[in-house]
């Protein structure tokens, strides 16, 4: 299950989870919440997992449990973690003054090189103030910060040496140790209520399934569905010489991908991009660009469409000069924001979607290339407008 098809889901029943996602390079963490969602849902469609588990609370329990140990795993292994670069600095500094140790037993002169290093950095550290005194010369904080750092390094040095300090670090290690412990003991504790609230579940019948309902009019899993029918529209690879846009492939443009990707690309790179991407371009890009979620079914295929197509600010425009009409308080200024959104409301919502669908065909009629692309427009667009209309 692809990571953004994924993040609807997570949002609503492990939100601390992505950002755990987020700082996971490895991607372990993301794929292990997709395999349970899928073993729960037993589906890999996203929108198919999301009408599951709103018809299924005892899923909706399951997976919520399931994730929540996925999260402990990982705050384990970032423990973890942090206790072995811990312990491997205190062996780096050991090492460091075994070597000097060694030097000396072996009556090396490389050995006086620490000792006259500290005598110096000592030296300048407590001479230096007395020297600006004397002289009256203010001192340069770049100068003194140097030397209050390398005799914060002579101290850590040299008294890292003495047992008092060696003490002192394997007191560190210790308290780490205990930490990670109380920590894991936490870990386990929670996996054991996991397992008690399985073992309630499992004494008690299933309940009767519910209508599966959305948080929102449109809803994370309409993007999923709308988005694969803009595809099939868009088709694959095209280098058309009348299209200014260039190449393109899924409909993303080479000038969209060489923004989305911030470095140059070339039409191979174009031709290389996947159906997954693309999903990602069109949803940042695009769908959240023109509000989608808050469009209500219908007319956000019919903006969302348009957005890509012709551009967000166009399509953004488009529906503000139409409600406009009813509320001159709307200024078509090409962002959708809340007075848009609360605009929707003085108008039927087939009346928005027809008048949207008109000033549409108008646009591409306006355009130099409308005897070239004049008739995918219109097939594309009457096919948008029977999807919004049945919606």
């Amino acid at each position: 299950m692809p990571l953004l098809a994924l993040i609807p889901i997570l949002a609503t029943f492990a939100p601390q989870l992505i950002s755990w996602i987020a700082g996971d390079k490895a991607g372990r963490i993301a794929s292990s919440a997709a395999a349970v969602v899928q073993e729960i849902t037993g589906t890999a469609d996203p929108a198919k997992a999301a009408e599951v588990l709103a018809a299924r609370p005892d899923l909706a329990t399951n997976l919520r449990l399931r994730l929540a140990e996925i999260e402990a795993d990982a705050a384990k292994a970032q423990r973890q973690a942090e206790l072995d670069t811990l312990r491997a600095e205190l062996a780096d500094v050991a090492s460091a003054r075994g070597q000097t140790l060694g030097l000396a037993q072996a009556n090396s002169r490389i050995a006086w090189s620490a000792p006259i290093i500290s005598i110096v950095v000592v030296t300048g550290f407590f001479l230096t103030p007395l020297a600006g005194k004397w002289f009256d010369a203010a001192l340069d904080p770049i100068w003194l910060g140097a030397l209050i750092a390398g005799f914060t390094a002579v101290i850590q040095y040299w008294l890292g040496a003495s047992a008092s300090g060696r003490r002192a670090q394997e007191a560190v290690e210790v308290v780490a140790a205990q930490s990670a412990a109380r920590a894991d003991t936490a870990t386990a504790k929670a996996v054991e209520a996991v397992a008690a609230v399985k073992v309630a579940q499992a004494a008690q019948p299933p309940p009767a399934p519910v209508p599966a309902m959305h948080a929102s009019p449109a809803g994370p899993s309409r993007f999923i569905g709308l988005v694969d029918k803009l595809l099939d529209h868009e088709g694959g690879y095209v280098d058309h010489p009348s299209d200014p846009g260039g190449c393109t492939n899924f409909g993303i443009t080479i000038g969209t991908l060489k923004a989305w990707t911030e470095r140059d690309v070339t039409c191979d790179d174009v031709k290389a991009l996947t159906k997954e991407a693309a999903r990602e371009i069109y949803f940042a890009n695009y769908w959240n660009a023109v509000k989608g979620d808050e469009l209500p079914p219908g007319l956000d295929y019919e903006v969302f469409d348009f957005a890509v197509n012709a551009g967000v600010g166009r399509s953004a425009k488009t529906l503000q000069t139409i409600l406009a009409k009813r509320d001159p308080t709307i200024k078509a200024d090409g962002a959708i924001g809340p007075m848009t959104i609360a605009a929707l409301s003085k108008a039927s919502l087939r009346a928005l979607i027809e008048e949207f669908h008109a000033a549409r065909m108008a646009h591409y009629r306006s355009l130099e290339t409308w005897p070239t692309f004049g008739n995918g427009w219109t097939r594309r667009a009457d096919a948008v407008l029977a999807t919004a209309l049945s919606a």
